[in-house]
């Protein structure tokens, strides 16, 4: 994997005097930096990634793009050791009616522009991701609605996001005219929109182009426990046992480059 956490693992590695292979399944490096990065307030994580990639080519890392990881390519590269960062997929619960609606997105999907909202748009979940992305809508000039079960935005994040964030995103929100149906959870998505409901059982239509999911996101499986018995030493970073954010990916990534 070539996110931040491959690209840290990869570059204190070959600091420390190890021949490094990146492999990375899709054609580039910095993985989930590159959607964290789209919105204009967050450029410096885009120029993150624009360094990682600056300093592996610097040290002549070697990276296999457009490439899927096996087991036996692992083998027979003859690695002594692999580190697993294969992180995380956007989660869309087939439980919830209507989640292959045409008008129902992943954030994903549209963070890597592969979808435009049109101009009424509802995003389900307002942990980091869906606030970020209803501020910048709305900052456009889009009608935002954002929806969650919880009371508050950011009121879940595994990964402790600081209360001053949470406090000038809320005004931001505001300001912005973001209408908050908090305490509410997705019913369904139909052609009118998105049905949500409160935690007595009412049920509220808001019409919307797009409908995007951006609930929390799950591990990618990766293939650490195939190579058992293999006679190589194997590890994962972060996604393996929860979500991590860029400091923790980073931090784990070291650590484990360190201790080769």
């Amino acid at each position: 994997g070539g996110g931040v956490g491959g690209m840290e693992a990869a570059l204190v590695s070959a600091l420390r005097g190890h021949d490094v292979t990146v492999i990375e399944k899709s054609g580039r490096l910095g993985g989930r930096l590159y959607n964290a990065g789209v919105h204009f307030f967050k450029i410096s994580i885009r120029q993150l990634a624009e360094w990682f990639e600056a300093e592996i080519s610097k040290r002549g890392i070697e990276v296999m793009l457009n490439t899927e990881a096996t087991t036996e390519m692992l083998r027979k590269m003859g690695a002594d050791a692999v580190i697993f960062c294969t992180g995380a997929e956007p989660l869309m619960p087939k439980s919830i009616p209507g989640i292959s609606n045409p008008k129902s997105a992943s954030c994903i999907e549209v963070l890597e522009g592969k979808r435009e909202p049109g101009d009424n748009i509802v995003i389900v979940g307002a942990g980091l991701v869906g606030a970020e992305m209803a501020y910048d809508y709305a900052r456009e000039g889009k009608k935002v609605y954002l929806v969650d079960a919880l009371n508050d935005i950011l009121a879940n994040d595994p990964n402790g996001v600081p209360f001053q964030t949470r406090m000038m995103l809320n005004n931001l929100l505001d300001y912005h005219g973001v209408v908050k149906f908090l305490g509410y959870n997705l019913k369904s998505i139909g052609e009118e929109g998105a049905v949500v409901t409160d935690s007595y059982g009412h049920d509220t239509v808001i019409d919307a182009d797009d409908v995007i999911i951006a609930i929390g996101f799950r591990k990618r499986a990766s293939m650490l426990n195939e190579l058992d018995g293999s006679g190589i030493e194997t590890y994962e970073i972060a996604a393996g046992n929860a979500i991590g954010s860029i400091a923790t990916q980073i931090s784990d990534a070291y650590e484990i480059a360190r201790s080769l």
